[in-house]
């Protein structure tokens, strides 16, 4: 049988997902389950839910933020918001955070049921209306594969986008690392704040650390005036050191 629509359940209690999903299967849906924003984000590689029923509030403190990102990813994705706190204020939030619908649980059958199907349906609607360019399995952010390896490596950039983790991209001079560095800042939650690159390699040590830290008025010969650092420029969002290996040991000290 042809599911109904696809829901991405996202709640912290496991017991509660496996109830949902189950009386979602039972409705005809077809359902995937992870326990915060962070995990929902990542599925989205694989899973594309027409609507995303998620808890509030989630034990992560961006989750909100990551389900909003996950809606620029997959933009046909429905947001439905659960609380067992049927407040005002909840409510709002919820709506400003772009959920179509907000239910409170208990859920009542005759509420929830209807409420996921006219979710279903904006979301096939909006691909109706908006089919967009097919996208190759093997492509992410304008990089190109048929690969194995290259596919497998796209996987997990698509893992790593969504997290706070720093990044060590290695590869033979060419091989597309900034590329790479671009597309993962693109598909992370940092992607409307700066993206700076810095070649570590063109520069000797005492400019190097002045362009990484900054440096005041008068630090050294042709310093005419205080400048931010790289650091401070990127500030939220991310900063490329290129040929990184090259930094002197002394600096690298610096950055842990």
């Amino acid at each position: 049988m042809v599911p109904l629509g696809r829901i991405l359940i996202t709640d912290p209690d496991p017991s509660q997902r496996s109830r949902l999903s189950h009386a979602l299967r039972l409705e005809g849906f077809k359902t995937d389950s992870a326990p915060d924003g962070l995990h929902a984000l990542q599925k989205l590689s694989d899973f594309v839910p027409d609507v995303l029923l998620t808890h509030h509030p989630l034990p992560d403190p961006h989750a909100l933020e990551l389900l909003r990102r996950g809606r620029v990813l997959r933009p046909s994705t429905q947001l439905v918001v659960m609380t067992r706190d049927g407040s005002i204020d909840d409510a709002v939030h919820a709506v400003r955070g772009g959920a179509v619908d907000y239910l409170v649980q208990p859920f009542a059958r005759d509420r929830w049921v209807p409420a996921l199907h006219a979710a279903v349906h904006r979301a096939h609607a909006h691909r109706r209306n908006h089919p967009g360019p097919r996208t190759p399995a093997g492509a992410f952010d304008g990089i190109l594969t048929t690969h194995p390896a290259m596919r497998e490596l796209l996987g997990l950039v698509r893992q790593i986008a969504p997290s706070r983790a720093s990044v060590l991209l290695e590869g033979e001079s060419g091989t597309g690392k900034d590329l790479f560095a671009r597309a993962i800042h693109r598909a992370s939650l940092r992607a409307s704040q700066p993206f700076v690159h810095l070649s570590c390699a063109e520069l000797t040590p005492t400019l190097l650390e002045s362009e990484i830290f900054g440096h005041e008025k008068g630090a050294f010969t042709g310093a005419l005036s205080r400048r931010d650092g790289r650091f401070k420029q990127a500030d939220g969002g991310t900063l490329f050191l290129d040929e990184v290996s090259e930094i002197p040991l002394g600096t690298q000290v610096k950055l842990l």
